[in-house]
């Protein structure tokens, strides 16, 4: 049993049409102000040493790991075992550039296309359907009056907060950088190790040991992956899982 590995880029992800799934054992979206600004300052670091020394060198952000999720309605989908947090703050990136005007190459990470009449956001949720509903909201411009105030869903605070982080840091930057080349780099430059488990991967363990091995995972996301993996029936997880979160 072994991992396929590969370097892939935003744009790559959207050339293969990979959609992801983020499954029942999986904490919220928890980026902060600190490390959204860290990740923006040291791309633009990069994009700005690609320009004056003429170079077009990539961003590399670490290893991400999935399993391919054998749904029969889509081919690309796989379950995120590693890389949610970075993964959905390139999205949050992608819809900010958008929101501000910045038609750049960064769109069409948003959304995949399946066909001409049928198309969705990239990602999906076994729990938190309200993280789905509100992205998909975002980004087709309809309004939830649920939504109005995040601060009453503790899966949305942190996702509002990030999307007005980043789009503080891009018209801070308007004056300074070429926002729509800014947004081609991300799309082109940024690489993920995308490390694809086997099909018959205990995915509860390997989440496990992911955690305990310098992943920031809390001591309750791995006490409740190791609860759920005594679930075997998928919907009775869910359940469960949407109780673990409630309390």
């Amino acid at each position: 049993m072994t991992f396929k590995t590969k370097e892939i880029t935003l744009k790559e992800i959207v050339n293969d049409k990979l959609e992801f799934l983020i499954p029942v054992y999986q904490r919220p979206y928890v980026w902060d102000e600190i490390e959204i600004n860290k990740l923006l300052e040291d791309l633009e670091h990069n994009f700005k040493n690609n320009i004056e020394k003429k170079t077009n060198t990539n961003y590399f952000v670490g290893n991400t790991y999935v399993v391919k999720s054998h749904n029969p309605k889509t081919e690309n989908l796989f379950e995120v075992i590693d890389g949610q947090q970075r993964f959905t703050t390139f999205w949050l990136i992608s819809f900010c550039f958008k929101k501000i005007g910045i038609n750049s190459d960064l769109s069409n990470y948003l959304e995949i296309v399946y066909d001409k009449s049928r198309k969705d956001i990239r990602f999906d949720f076994d729990i938190r359907k309200e993280v789905y509903e509100y992205l998909k909201g975002l980004l087709d411009g309809s309004s939830d009056r649920r939504f109005q105030d995040v601060s009453n869903f503790e899966f949305l605070k942190n996702i509002a907060a990030g999307i007005e982080t980043i789009e503080g840091f891009l018209k801070s930057k308007a004056n300074e950088i070429n926002l729509l080349e800014f947004g081609n780099y991300i799309f082109n430059n940024v690489k993920f190790i995308f490390n694809e488990a086997p099909e018959k991967t205990d995915l509860n363990a390997l989440f496990v040991a992911l955690g305990t091995s310098g992943i920031q995972l809390q001591q309750s996301d791995i006490l409740k992956a190791r609860l759920l993996d005594k679930i075997s029936d998928k919907n009775e997880r869910i359940k469960y899982a949407k109780i673990w979160e409630a309390c």
